[in-house]
C-alpha cells in the first residue's frame, strides 16, 4: 500500500513539474523581451565607473580649490587656541587694554612648537 501511494505521490510530482514547464513554455512565446533577456551579460568595468556627473563634481572640487586659496585662518582653527578665546573673553568684559596684552604676551601655547630647519651639529 505505502508503495503505491509513494509511486501515485512521484507521478503527481512530476505531472506538476510538467504542467509548470508548459507554463513556462507559454509565458515565454507571451514575453517579447525574453531573448533579449537570455542574451544579456554583466559588464562590472561598466558598473563600477565613475558616472560623468561625479567626474565632473570631483573636478569642479579641483578648481574651486585652487581658485579661491585660503589665506589666513578658519574659525575652527581660531577657536583652537585657548589664547584666542581668552582674548575674545577678555574684550567682552572690557578689559582690552594693557592689562589683556600683558597676560597674552606671558601665555604660552599648550601646543609643542614645530621644530623647522634645525640641523644636527653632530
Amino acid at each position: 500500500m505505502k508503495q503505491q501511494e509513494k509511486e501515485t505521490q512521484r507521478m503527481l510530482s512530476q505531472i506538476r513539474q510538467q504542467k509548470q514547464k508548459e507554463r513556462l513554455e507559454e509565458l515565454k512565446t507571451q514575453n517579447p523581451y525574453h531573448d533579449a533577456v537570455q542574451q544579456m551579460t554583466t559588464d562590472t568595468d561598466r558598473l563600477n565607473q565613475h558616472t560623468s556627473a561625479s567626474k565632473n563634481a570631483v573636478e569642479q572640487s579641483k578648481i574651486d580649490a585652487t581658485l579661491f586659496k585660503k589665506h589666513g585662518y578658519s574659525d575652527k582653527e581660531l577657536f583652537k587656541d585657548i589664547r584666542f578665546k581668552i582674548g575674545m573673553a577678555m574684550r567682552a568684559a572690557g578689559l582690552n587694554k594693557g592689562y589683556a596684552k600683558q597676560v597674552l604676551a606671558k601665555m604660552t601655547s599648550t601646543q609643542p612648537a614645530v621644530a623647522r630647519n634645525l640641523r644636527s651639529q653632530i
